[in-house]
C-alpha cells in the first residue's frame, strides 16, 4: 500500500497553513494544522524512502510557518503592551454607573 498520497496531502495542507499564517488568519491555520495531525496519524511511523522529497518540503514549510507564528506572537505582545500602557485612558471610556433617581431635562 502506497502512503505517498498522504505525504502529498501533508505538503498541500502545510502550504495552505503557511498562506493563512502569512495573511494573519491564525485561527484558520490552527484548523488546518489539526487536519495535518489527522493525516499524520494515518501514515506509518517509518516513512518510505520515496517520501523523502515530501518530507524535505514539509521541513521548509513548517520552518516558514514557525517564523510566521513568531511574527504573530510578536504583534500580539506589542498590542498587549499598548493596552497595558494605555489602561488609564481606556478606563476613561468605561460608562459611569447610572445614578438612581437622577433628573433629566424634563424634571
Amino acid at each position: 500500500m502506497s502512503h505517498l498520497p498522504g505525504y502529498a496531502r501533508l505538503v498541500e495542507l502545510a502550504e495552505q497553513r503557511l498562506a493563512l499564517l502569512e495573511d494573519g488568519r491564525v485561527a484558520e491555520a490552527v484548523e488546518v494544522g489539526k487536519e495535518q495531525f489527522r493525516v499524520m496519524e494515518e501514515l506509518p511511523f517509518e516513512p518510505p524512502a520515496e517520501a523523502e522529497p515530501f518530507l524535505n518540503r514539509l521541513v521548509e514549510l513548517w520552518s516558514a510557518a514557525a517564523d510566521q507564528l513568531q511574527v504573530a506572537a510578536g504583534k500580539v505582545a506589542y498590542e498587549i503592551g499598548i493596552l497595558r500602557r494605555n489602561r488609564p485612558a481606556l478606563l476613561a471610556y468605561v460608562a459611569a454607573p447610572e445614578r438612581a433617581g437622577s433628573v433629566d431635562r424634563r424634571g
